[in-house]
């Protein structure tokens, strides 16, 4: 992210244009790499974040930063990219970052992460680098996959109820008649109590994704409850995944692999 700020914000208007063009001129890149997730790649993201923009409030240059450094990188993974958008408050708007399957299936499953922090908040950003990880090692696999990928805005907003993100998924969601399993990364992927390497997972598929006994079973934050309380009232199913960032990602790519 080692960009100035003017380049970071020409950017998304460019990748945002060439995401919601029809035309067909926009050729997609081949995703590179390994086809497994890298520890130090995960580790290289979540270390930008902290260096350049610790602090991501909703609405804010920093969030809009954030959100140009994920889409591009999605981009990058071979993935169709579009933005959502998230109000806020008046004139305050934030922004889902949304890729959708590589070859336009409907999808099976969702991976969801919050980008923004609470205001006056920095928070780690190894959930971030997970969730970019996955996405990228998916799509060297094959681009073949039904796994649609969302970093969710304004989740720690002040205004309102909050998960503001959250809120407009479900809605975009609700009206386009999908419903894909969700998966829910805490932002606070290591930070939960979670020992040692191992992942601890909680609601529908965690049985296929838990590594833990039920004695290490953690809390999370309240913000993060309260967008996993409108998945459940909204009919969908979500999944809280939080542990070590490198088992996390091997973890979710397993499965994602599998299903």
């Amino acid at each position: 992210m080692g960009v100035n700020l003017r380049a970071l914000l020409a950017c998304i208007a460019l990748v945002a244009l060439g995401a919601c063009s029809d035309s067909g001129q926009v050729p997609r890149p081949e995703p590179s790499g390994p086809p497994t997730p890298e520890a130090s790649v995960i580790d290289d993201h979540a270390a930008q974040f902290a260096d350049e923009v610790a602090r991501r409030p909703a609405g804010s240059q920093q969030e809009q930063i954030a959100a140009t450094y994920i889409l591009g990188h999605l981009q990058q993974a071979g993935y169709p990219v579009r933005l959502d958008a998230v109000p806020v408050g008046d004139l305050v708007r934030s922004t889902n970052v949304i890729a959708v399957p590589p070859q336009g299936d409907e999808p099976r499953y969702l991976i969801a992460v919050p980008y923004d922090t609470p205001p006056g908040e920095a928070m780690d950003a190894h959930a971030i680098g997970v969730f970019l990880e996955v996405a990228r090692a998916l799509s060297v696999q094959g681009l073949d996959h039904a796994v649609e990928f969302v970093a969710l805005g304004a989740e720690f907003t002040e205004q309102g109820d909050g998960s503001r993100g959250s809120r407009a998924l479900v809605e975009r969601l609700t009206e386009e008649g999908v419903a894909p399993e969700l998966v829910y990364l805490s932002p606070n992927l290591i930070d939960d109590g979670v020992p040692g390497d191992g992942i601890y997972a909680e609601g529908p598929l965690a049985d296929q994704l838990e590594q833990l006994p039920p004695a290490e079973k953690q809390i999370a934050d309240p913000a993060v409850r309260s967008s996993l309380k409108l998945y459940e009232d909204a009919g969908f199913d979500a999944t809280l995944v939080v542990g070590a960032p490198e088992a996390v990602a091997q973890g979710l790519i397993e499965f994602l692999a599998d299903g």
